[in-house]
């Protein structure tokens, strides 16, 4: 059922997204980790990949206001090692993350990113249309 949730969020991203994933938070809720992508995604990936969320990033800024990030992204250490994990050191022209949020808690985040035409009103609505999705999906599971 959560597979076929995930599978379908994915998928109705790609109508704005070139590539979309979902993030989880770990344990100590310090940590943002790979959940689950689309096939855009190419080449080897390192799954287990931890992205800190005391340091300043998009996932930083998404956790700490519990609101969307879209926009450009900044160069920093986060950042940089997130894309060159996950999108061969290209760094997109927009990305998009929204947090998935269960009971005024944070618990992931949705990510997708694309070309700059995708900074736009219609693209922000539906990735946090496809949050909110997500948790109820999560909260009936």
């Amino acid at each position: 059922m959560l597979n076929e949730k995930i599978k379908t969020i994915l998928s109705q991203m790609k109508v704005h997204f070139e590539k979309s994933m979902i993030l989880t938070l770990d344990e100590q809720e310090t940590q943002m980790t790979a959940f689950a992508w689309d096939e855009n995604f190419q080449g080897m990936k390192d799954t287990s990949m931890r992205f800190p969320l005391q340091t300043p990033s998009i996932f930083n800024i998404v956790a700490t206001t519990q609101k969307p990030y879209h926009g450009y992204i900044s160069l920093n250490a986060i950042n940089e090692k997130f894309f060159d994990g996950w999108n061969q050191g290209r760094i997109p022209d927009h990305v998009t993350v929204t947090p998935i949020i269960i009971n005024e808690k944070l618990v992931g985040m949705l990510m997708g990113f694309a070309e700059k035409a995708a900074y736009n009103k219609v693209s922000l609505t539906l990735a946090e249309k496809l949050s909110g999705e997500f948790t109820k999906g999560l909260q009936a599971a």
